[in-house]
């Protein structure tokens, strides 16, 4: 017995052409000597170029180079660009490029001894030309980069394990340089075993993630571990300090983030606003705690000064028919109270009373 809709439906399947194949356009395969070439990370620019990086035997034993190759979109190889400092391993893990078509390989490279390998960081230019190689060598371990990130401004972001001197002992190790190639800073974690970052992101308003494997205190027990590097607010004050007389107030300012919170809170109108009125009674160091949307924070410290309002009561007595001058300058030759007013070095209006 036929089934009508049961044959279209297979007609349907058979006909039907297939969506999302692909074919291979080309296969391109690149090796220097009779040793052994291992590509290890690839990044694509703006324009569709390729770029290879990896390992690459240098004809002795031990000797490998960092080779980066780029090829056009059909395939074309453009140039091959070798990196090798020593007579030891040079090896590319990561790679990156930017909106100007620069690439930025990073790596380790070995440093002249036996576990002796530095962190290495090598920029090109769209051409192949090398414009800046940057070490890293903590110690007389071996230090690994295995990451690398760009922010907005074209600053580079370096990640991997460092050895801190000690048997299993790497930290994270992530170091941040200008697009120029000069290092910003350097920042270490680690736990009481290896630690070792595999990863790194950087956030649109500069916070640096990491994030790789930490010691968890047993045998084979690595954990998860993500830090996080914020940049701190730029604080900007009203006024580094102020000098005022007893009894009167100032206003206090801080700007440079969302969050503020001022201590102590002693004398304040409010204490987590950016400009709040200070009425201290005797001199006193405010601290403001300035903090952005990213969760980073950083601190100033605004020291009031209060200087003595002076008050001052003088008895004096003079002969009948006798003149006293008052520090005022008035004169008397009779029995009477006289108020002298003036202005004290610190500028504060005093009195003496006579």
């Amino acid at each position: 017995m036929f089934h009508p809709r049961l044959i279209l439906a297979c007609i349907l399947l058979v006909t039907q052409p297939a969506l999302g194949q692909l074919s291979q356009q080309w296969v391109k395969r690149y090796g220097y000597t009779s040793g052994a070439d291992i590509a290890r990370a690839m990044v694509l620019d703006n324009s569709g170029n390729i770029y290879v990086t990896g390992s690459s035997w240098g004809g002795s034993v031990d000797k490998e180079d960092i080779a980066t190759i780029k090829y056009d979109p059909s395939g074309m190889q453009q140039w091959v660009k070798r990196y090798g400092y020593t007579n030891g391993p040079d090896i590319a893990y990561a790679m990156v490029s930017d909106d100007s078509g620069n690439v930025y390989v990073t790596g380790s490279s070995w440093g002249n001894s036996i576990d002796k390998e530095d962190f290495i960081t090598i920029k090109y230019n769209p051409s192949g030309v090398q414009l800046w190689a940057k070490r890293y060598a903590y110690s007389n371990g071996p230090d690994i980069a295995y990451a690398i990130a760009l922010d907005g401004s074209g600053n580079v972001y370096v990640t991997g394990s460092s050895w801190d001197g000690s048997v299993f002992q790497e930290d994270y190790a992530t170091i941040k340089y200008s697009s120029a190639g000069v290092q910003q800073w350097i920042k270490k974690y680690g736990s009481s075993g290896p630690d070792i970052a595999g990863a790194v992101a950087v956030s649109g308003t500069g916070s640096v993630y990491v994030a790789g494997s930490s010691w968890g205190n047993s045998i084979d027990r690595e954990d998860y571990a993500t830090v996080k590097y914020c940049v701190q607010p730029s604080i900007s004050l009203g006024s580094p300090n102020f000098s005022i007389c007893s009894g009167q107030s100032v206003q206090l300012s801080a700007g440079g983030g969302t969050g503020y919170a001022w201590s102590p809170a002693t004398g304040l109108n409010a204490a987590n606003i950016a400009d709040p009125v200070a009425s201290p009674a005797a001199t006193t160091s405010y601290s403001v705690t300035v903090s952005n949307d990213e969760g980073c924070s950083g601190t100033a410290t605004v020291p009031v000064t209060v200087n003595r309002v002076w008050q001052i009561d003088v008895n004096a007595s003079i002969c009948a028919g006798g003149i006293y001058t008052f520090p005022d300058g008035a004169t008397s030759t009779t029995d009477g109270i006289n108020t002298s007013h003036f202005l004290s070095s610190k500028g504060c209006d005093s009195t003496v009373t006579t």
